[in-house]
C-alpha cells in the first residue's frame, strides 16, 4: 500500500519530518557533543567517576523521545546521588560539589517525560523534580554561615530550580498537545486520502456504468429506428420508390446522428481535451424525440399533464432516456400496427393530489404485441434494467410489464426538487398559463403535420393550388376573460386564456363540461363580447369593431358549421351552398351586384371534394344527415373564409356519417388550405385534428399534438382526476 502520509512542502517541513522519523539519530547528534565535552573536562581534571557520570547523564538523552521514563530515571537518579552524597569529586582529592553542569539534563528529561511519557510518569516526574529543587535549596543553604543567609540561599535556589522545572514541564505538555494535534491531522489526512481513492474507484465504476447505459441507449434506439426504416423501405421499394428513398434518407440521418452522439460520448474520455461538449438531452427534448420516432413510421402521441418544474441535469437526462428506451422497445417489439403514447404527469404534491411530494410520472404505453415479445426476449434486457438504475440514482423507480388488454407499458416515478419556482410549462413550450388558478396544465410537442392516410376511402380529384397564407396565426386570443353575472353569483367562463390558431391547420378544442369551449368559440366568431382581453382575426381586433363591421367580418372572413345543419328547407343543396354569397351581394360572374363575384371554379372544387355533384338539386329533406352536413361545410367554405368554426359538427350524425364529415374537414385543411377550429366532446373526432387544445375551468390547460383517441382520452382523464371543476361555462 503506498505511503499516505502528507508530503512536505518546503525545507522546514522536510526537516521536521526527518527529525520525527529519526528521533534517536537527531538527539544523539544534539546531545552527544555536550556529553563528550563534559566528560573530557572532568577527565582532564582527574575526575574519572564524574566524567563517566556526565557522559551517561547527558548521553542517555539520545533516547529521550523513545524511552522517556528510562531517561528520566537515569538522569534524576544521578542528580539525586549528587545531592545526597555530594559525590561530585574534583580530581586529585579536590573539593566535592553538590551540583554538576550535567544536572541541567534534568530539565531536558522532565520536558521529554511531559511530552512523550505516560500520564502517571508525567505527574510523578514533576513531583520528583520539585522535590529535587527543594533538596537542592537545602543542600546549598546548609553551607552558609548564618541561618538567615542559609534561608535566603535555600529559598532562592529552590525557587529558581522549581520555576525552571515547571517551565520545562509546561513546555513538554504544550509539545505533547501539539504532537497530538498533528497526529490527528495526519490521521484525518490519511482518512481523506483513503476515502478519495475509494470515491475515485466508485466514480470510475459509476462512469463506466453510465457510459455503458448511454451507449446502449444511443445504439439500441438508433438501430431500432434504422431497422424500422429499412423494413419499411424494403416493403415500399416496389410499390412506392419515393417512400423507399425517404426511408433510406431517414436511415442515413439516424445513423449520422447516432455516430455524432457516440463520438461526443466517447470524446469525454480523451485526455487531449479535443471533445466538443454539448448539453445532454433533457425533458425539453422529449418532443423532438417523439417527433423523430414518429418520422420513422411509428404513430406516437405525447401528452404532458401538470405544471412542470426544473429538474437537475442528471434527473432530466434520466427522464429522457426512459422515454427513449420505452419507444425503442415499441419499435423493436410492438409489431407493424402498434401505436404508442407518451405521458408525462407532473404532480404538485398538493394535499388533494394524492401525493405528498412533487413528482414526475413517466408513462410509455403501446397497443402492440409488446407483452409476447417481452416474454420471448432478444437479449439480457439491459435497457429495462438501465431505466431502473437511472431512476434509482435520483430516488425514483421504474417498472415495465404487459398492459391489461394487450401491449406493453413502462412506468417511472421521479421525485421533483421543491426548490426554485416552477416553470410555466414543460419543455419551454410557448403560450403557457401562469398556473395560479389551480387547473391542471397539459402540454405537448409543437404541432407537426402528419402524413397518415385519410380514414375515408377515395382521394381528392381537385388540382387547385393551395392558397398562400400570410404570416402569423389565423386567429388568436390574448388574455381573454369572460364573466357572466356579478358578485358571488358571477360565473367565470374564461380566465385569461392565451391561445393562437395557426393558418392551414385543423385544431380541436376539448375539455370537461363547463370548461368554456363554446364560450371561446363564440368569442372567436364575434358572436359575444369579452369581459377583458383581445380576440384577433389575423391582425383585426374584434373588440374594436361595431356591430356592422362585425357582421361584415363574419360574412366575408368566417365560416360556420353547426351541430344543427341550419339549412333552409325550401332551397336546394346548391342554393344553400351559395346563400352566403347571395346575402353578401355576390352572384355569378355575370351578376351586377357586388365587386367580388362568386368563384364558380372554387364552387366546383368544393362540390367535387365533398361528393355533392349528384345532389345539388336535392332539398335538405331528400338528403341524409351526413350529406346535409357536407352541404353545410360547403356553405361555410364557399366564401373562402380565413377561419372555419365548427361547433360539434358530428353531434347529430351516426358514426359513419360523422367519420365522413370529419374526413372532409381534414381534407379541406390538407388539400384546400383552409383553417378549421372545431369544438367537440368526442376523442375520436378530435383525433382527426392536427392539434387538440384543452380547457379546464375556463383556463387553458394544455394541448395534445398528433392526437390519437387514446392520447386524447388519457389527457381528459388526467384533467378530470386532477382538477375539481368549478364554474358552469358553456
Amino acid at each position: 500500500m503506498p505511503d499516505q502520509r502528507p508530503q512536505p512542502r518546503g525545507r522546514v517541513d522536510r526537516s521536521e519530518v526527518w527529525v520525527r522519523t529519526h528521533p534517536v539519530v537527531a538527539d544523539a547528534a544534539l546531545f552527544g557533543p555536550p556529553a563528550l565535552l563534559l566528560a573530557g573536562v572532568f577527565a582532564a581534571d582527574g575526575s574519572w567517576l564524574q566524567a563517566l557520570a556526565s557522559l551517561v547523564q547527558v548521553g542517555v538523552l539520545a533516547v529521550r523521545r523513545v524511552r522517556p521514563v528510562l531517561v528520566a530515571s537515569v538522569v534524576f537518579g544521578i542528580a539525586a546521588l549528587h545531592l545526597v552524597t555530594g559525590a561530585v569529586w574534583g580530581g586529585g582529592g579536590g573539593e566535592a560539589l553538590a551540583v554538576s553542569p550535567a544536572d541541567l539534563a534534568v530539565l531536558v528529561a522532565l520536558y521529554s517525560l511531559a511530552a512523550h511519557g505516560p500520564r502517571w510518569a508525567r505527574y510523578s516526574g514533576l513531583l520528583v523534580a520539585l522535590a529535587g529543587a527543594a533538596g537542592l535549596g537545602l543542600s546549598l543553604g546548609s553551607g552558609s554561615g548564618s541561618l538567615q543567609e542559609a534561608a535566603v540561599v535555600a529559598v532562592s535556589a529552590a525557587g529558581t530550580a522549581g520555576v525552571l522545572a515547571l517551565l520545562a514541564w509546561t513546555a513538554g505538555q504544550w509539545r505533547r498537545t501539539r504532537l497530538a494535534h498533528v497526529r490527528t491531522l495526519e490521521e484525518r489526512a490519511r482518512g481523506v486520502e483513503t476515502e478519495r481513492g475509494q470515491l475515485q474507484a466508485l466514480a470510475a465504476a459509476a462512469e463506466r456504468a453510465r457510459i455503458a447505459r448511454e451507449m446502449h441507449d444511443v445504439v439500441a434506439h438508433s438501430l431500432s429506428v434504422v431497422i424500422a426504416q429499412a423494413d419499411g423501405g424494403r416493403y415500399a421499394a416496389a410499390a412506392d420508390p419515393a417512400a423507399a428513398v425517404r426511408a433510406l434518407e431517414s436511415v442515413a440521418s439516424t445513423g449520422r446522428a447516432a455516430l455524432t452522439d457516440m463520438r461526443r460520448l466517447l470524446g469525454v474520455l480523451r485526455e487531449d481535451g479535443g471533445a466538443e461538449l454539448e448539453p445532454q438531452p433533457t425533458v425539453a427534448d422529449v418532443p423532438a424525440l417523439v417527433a423523430s420516432v414518429r418520422g420513422s413510421g411509428l404513430p406516437v402521441a405525447l401528452v404532458t399533464t401538470g405544471t412542470a418544474r426544473p429538474l437537475p441535469a442528471g434527473a432530466a437526462l434520466a427522464v429522457y432516456r426512459v422515454v427513449q428506451e420505452g419507444l425503442t422497445n415499441v419499435l423493436k417489439h410492438g409489431g407493424p400496427s402498434a401505436r404508442a403514447t407518451v405521458r408525462l404527469h407532473w404532480s404538485d404534491g398538493a394535499p388533494g393530489s394524492g401525493a405528498g411530494t412533487p413528482r414526475l410520472e413517466v408513462h410509455v404505453e403501446d397497443d402492440g404485441r409488446g407483452a409476447s415479445a417481452a416474454a420471448e426476449g432478444d437479449g439480457v434486457g439491459r435497457g429495462l434494467a438501465g431505466m431502473a438504475e437511472r431512476m434509482a440514482l435520483y430516488g425514483g423507480t421504474a417498472h415495465a410489464g404487459p398492459r391489461t388488454g394487450g401491449g406493453f407499458a413502462v412506468h417511472a416515478v421521479l421525485p421533483v426538487p421543491t426548490r426554485g419556482q416552477p416553470s410555466g410549462q414543460p419543455g419551454g413550450q410557448p403560450g403557457g398559463q401562469p398556473g395560479d388558478d389551480g387547473a391542471a396544465h397539459i402540454w405537448a410537442c409543437a404541432p407537426t403535420r402528419r402524413a397518415r392516410p385519410p380514414r375515408h376511402a377515395g382521394r381528392m380529384t381537385s388540382t387547385a393550388p393551395l392558397p398562400e397564407h400570410p404570416a402569423g396565426p389565423a386567429a388568436s386570443a390574448v388574455g381573454l376573460t369572460k364573466t357572466y353575472g356579478r358578485g358571488p353569483a358571477a360565473v367565470h367562463a374564461l380566465r385569461g386564456v392565451d391561445v393562437s390558431f395557426g393558418r392551414g391547420a385543423f385544431t380541436a378544442i376539448m375539455g370537461p363540461s363547463g370548461s368554456g369551449k363554446s364560450t371561446l368559440l363564440h368569442l372567436l366568431a364575434g358572436l359575444d363580447t369579452a369581459t377583458s382581453g383581445q380576440v384577433l382575426l389575423g391582425d383585426t381586433d374584434l373588440s374594436r369593431l361595431d356591430d356592422t363591421a362585425l357582421t361584415l367580418l363574419r360574412r366575408e372572413r368566417l365560416g360556420f358549421v353547426f351541430q344543427q345543419f341550419n339549412l333552409l328547407p325550401v332551397l336546394t343543396a346548391e342554393q344553400n351552398i351559395v346563400l352566403p354569397t347571395e346575402l353578401g351581394g355576390r352572384r355569378g360572374s355575370s351578376g351586377s351586384r357586388g365587386s367580388a363575384p362568386l368563384d364558380r371554379e372554387w364552387l366546383g372544387v368544393l362540390v367535387d371534394v365533398l361528393g355533392l355533384r349528384e345532389r345539388l338539386g336535392h332539398r335538405p329533406s331528400e338528403l341524409s344527415g351526413g350529406q346535409q352536413q357536407r352541404v353545410a361545410i360547403a356553405r361555410a367554405l364557399v366564401t373562402k373564409p380565413e377561419l372555419v368554426l365548427a361547433d360539434e359538427p358530428t353531434g347529430n350524425l351516426d358514426s359513419r356519417s360523422g367519420a365522413e364529415v370529419l374526413d372532409f374537414l381534414r381534407r379541406s385543411v390538407r388539400e384546400l388550405g383552409r383553417t378549421v377550429v372545431m369544438v367537440t366532446h368526442d376523442a375520436v373526432a378530435a383525433s382527426y385534428a392536427d392539434r387538440v387544445v384543452l380547457l379546464a375551468d375556463g383556463a387553458l390547460a394544455g394541448e395534445v399534438t398528433d392526437p390519437t383517441p387514446e392520447a386524447v382520452t388519457a389527457a381528459l382523464d388526467a384533467l378530470r382526476t386532477s382538477l375539481p371543476m368549478a364554474g358552469s361555462a358553456r
